[in-house]
């Protein structure tokens, strides 16, 4: 899911919670798997079709609240 489309379906609570996990190619990122209400999974990327990946959990933490995901789970 493109970052500039989970923002504007965020708008209308299209989302129900978030996991973040471990990027399995380097284990010091981290990555978002959005679910919708339907529970189907979305890879949260940017607007090349990238994944998200980051190193610090706050980044997902504030980025999260943008799209208004109101629960999250971080997998060790």
């Amino acid at each position: 899911m493109k970052l500039s489309e989970a923002l504007t379906k965020g708008k209308e609570k299209y989302w129900v919670n978030a996991n973040i996990r471990k990027n399995p190619s380097s284990t010091t990122q981290w990555f978002v798997m959005l679910a919708d209400k339907y529970q189907r999974p979305h890879m949260l990327v940017d607007d090349q079709e990238n994944p998200i990946v980051h190193h610090d959990l706050n980044y997902f933490s504030d980025l999260l609240k943008k799209i208004h995901v109101r629960e999250f789970t971080v997998f060790l």
